[in-house]
């Protein structure tokens, strides 16, 4: 009697169950070339899931094996893609419960197979670059969004960044660069992971820097030019800062001038005659005011250096993303800590004369990858967003 009991109760259950089961897949966010991954959750409050079936297109279905034990059950399910064609497909999973008339759930995850190489594409007006100055090389697929692209310059190879869909290198070219064009080559994948590369070069032309100018450094500047130790640590601290690449753009617009309405003394690449024999170009970019005018930030930036150095006097260094640092020398003081970022326009420190400075002034510096770039030409272009059109 009691077995009969229990029977014709779990018979009733199972009969007066009309509650379909709960069933929630996840997939692939983004085309697929060779396996789809599924995440599925499913689970039945009345009796049990009994079955789960997966169909593809209406046309091919399997049994999708359950964990042991009582629901609820979450499982992943890899779907292999060599027999479906390219484009999109329809994959189906159906639940069904263990009810005498079985309830069913079911949820559909469109996919897309894609295994054609993306079709790259330069922007070729943006592949001439002067002298001392910063080039930038950008690509995109057409039709569809990269993941990821790498450009190598001879030996020298490294991450491009994404930009509005398009991915960019910056590259400083140096004041004594060769003139001629400089072949890279871009490696770029797509969603999927098809991989396509392109070729190009980028054509240095000759920059026509000024010549002439003679400055007169005191008996005790020269003395501190002959002070190896403090040069030697100068420049490892500056080098530490411009190695600095940060994955994060933080301008997104030209840059404003860092003294607003100084007057310009002395241009990038300017090749000058020191007073102890020394010929040189100009690495930055001389802007004159009274001594104690506000150094403005010209574009967000976090604050990697902030001290005095020998040469350059008080000096602020500002990373700016994407391997693009500016540096603000013979400051009369510092108004920003390391760590700190600052906004564009934000007041960092005050102009004036430390350092090997023969009067007050604010020698701009900026580092594009390794090598020093005229400031100026941040100015007027805009490297923040992508050219194609």
């Amino acid at each position: 009697m009691g077995w009969a009991f229990v029977w014709l109760a779990w018979i009733g259950c199972r009969g007066f169950d009309n509650t379909a089961p709960f069933l929630e897949v996840r997939g692939p966010v983004g085309p697929v070339k060779v396996m789809a991954e599924f995440t599925i959750k499913v689970h039945d409050a009345q009796t049990a899931v009994r079955r789960l079936m997966v169909t593809v297109d209406d046309d091919r279905s399997e049994i999708i094996t359950l964990p042991k034990g009582a629901s609820p059950h979450e499982l992943g399910w890899v779907l292999g893609l060599a027999s479906l064609s390219q484009g999109p497909h329809m994959v189906r999973f159906t639940a069904f419960d263990d009810a005498l008339v079985a309830n069913t759930a079911e949820a559909e995850i469109s996919i897309d197979v894609d295994r054609i190489p993306p079709d790259l594409e330069l922007h070729r007006p943006s592949l001439q670059v002067g002298q001392g100055r910063t080039g930038v090389v950008w690509v995109r697929a057409k039709g569809e969004p990269l993941e990821k692209a790498v450009i190598r310059f001879g030996d020298d190879r490294e991450p491009m960044f994404e930009v509005n869909g398009a991915f960019r290198s910056l590259r400083g070219v140096p004041i004594r660069a060769e003139v001629g064009p400089l072949p890279f080559v871009i490696t770029a994948e797509d969603q999927a992971g098809n991989a396509s590369r392109i070729e190009g070069a980028l054509t240095v032309v000759e920059t026509a820097f000024e010549e002439g100018g003679f400055i007169k450094l005191t008996a005790k500047q020269k003395r501190k030019r002959k002070d190896k130790a403090a040069l030697r640590e100068m420049r490892r601290e500056r080098d530490e800062a411009y190695a600095v690449r940060t994955l994060e753009q933080r301008w997104r617009e030209p840059f404003l001038l860092p003294v607003k309405d100084g007057e310009f003394t002395s241009p990038f690449g300017k090749f000058r005659t020191y007073s102890d024999g020394r010929k040189d170009h100009h690495t930055g970019l001389d802007l004159s005011k009274e001594q104690g005018a506000p150094i403005l930030a010209p574009a967000e930036g976090r604050v990697l250096l902030a001290k005095p150095q020998a040469i350059f006097g008080n000096v602020v260094i500002l990373d700016h993303g994407h391997g693009v640092t500016t540096s603000y020398n013979h400051l009369a003081s510092i108004g920003v800590d390391v760590g700190d970022v600052v906004k564009r326009g934000q007041t960092i420190a005050t102009l004036g004369s430390t350092g090997q400075s023969t009067g007050p002034h604010l020698h701009w510096s900026m580092v594009v990858g390794d090598d020093a770039v005229d400031p100026g030409q941040w100015l007027q272009e805009d490297f923040s967003t992508a050219p194609f059109r």
